[in-house]
């Protein structure tokens, strides 16, 4: 039965986490299956793959038991990830005894830092280059997010947290500021904001912070290489990506989305506007 953290939160049912590996802990990510993404007694879940089906046969006082299918009934005897042989309870794979926390919750918040470009780097209208980032957690990245001027742009689900640039437009005020947020589940960090200039130059290859080798993709998530831009000086100058290949690749919305906006510009992550 769950325990812990799981129920704290009101769990008592199955539940079906999405995994990308067997290190540690499970993703965060949970499967939205059955009765408020929990599985009771009756319920089944098939892979929309065709790779694997859940079905709930029993609650009981202290363990639930699931039978797993395969198509054509799957081959070969189950086997730990360690190589091991599993503990059989009955007829069916699988121990009662458990970790009194098999799973601590994590209370490390993961940190972020922009490493291109950098604070007051200047760019032609029209240049191409992509924001990178790097971000580190004691267990693992969930999600990175680009903010632009206080909004949620494009997020991403795996590194490298790159977001290509195409086609930089002019804004109103000559400056875009933008941040990158990270989560691993429970936690958040957030990076320094950096701001760069967008400004005609002279002599583009005397300019130190133009980059003319950029990714010269066409889906970044500002330009109009793929995105609804809008360069009227607007806090939203970005638009938000309604076909992404990357992941979610929407703008953050409702109670969540509001409430990462609002701490993005508490911490100053806006447009700046110079005094008129």
């Amino acid at each position: 039965r769950p325990f812990g953290v799981d129920a704290l939160n009101g769990v008592n049912g199955v539940l079906l986490h999405e995994s990308n590996d067997f290190d540690y802990t499970p993703n965060v990510y949970i499967l939205d299956a059955g009765q408020a993404g929990q599985l009771h007694a009756g319920d089944s879940y098939s892979d929309p793959q065709g790779v694997v089906s859940f079905t709930i046969l029993e609650e009981l006082e202290t363990h639930a038991v699931v039978q797993v299918t395969f198509p054509g009934g799957g081959s070969g005897t189950p086997t730990c990830h360690d190589g091991s042989a599993p503990e059989m309870v009955g007829d069916a794979v699988g121990s009662l005894e458990c970790a009194a926390e098999p799973f601590p919750l994590d209370t490390s918040p993961p940190t972020v830092t922009i490493t291109y470009p950098a604070e007051g780097d200047v760019f032609e209208p029209g240049s191409d280059f992509t924001i990178t980032a790097e971000a580190m957690d004691d267990r693992s990245i969930t999600e990175a997010e680009l903010y632009l001027d206080g909004e949620p742009v494009f997020k991403l689900f795996d590194a490298p947290y790159e977001w290509p640039i195409t086609d930089l437009p002019m804004p109103e005020d000559g400056d875009y500021e933008f941040g990158v947020v990270v989560r691993d589940g429970p936690n958040m960090g957030l990076s320094m904001a950096v701001t760069i200039q967008v400004m005609d130059l002279p002599d583009a290859t005397g300019s130190g912070g133009v980059d003319d080798t950029g990714s010269g993709g066409s889906d970044g998530p500002l330009g109009t290489g793929g995105s609804d831009t809008n360069q009227g000086g607007s806090s939203d100058t970005s638009g938000a990506q309604a076909d992404d290949t990357q992941g979610c690749g929407c703008r953050s919305s409702g109670a969540a989305g509001g409430w990462a906006a609002a701490m993005a510009l508490a911490l100053g992550w806006r447009r700046r506007r110079r005094a008129r």
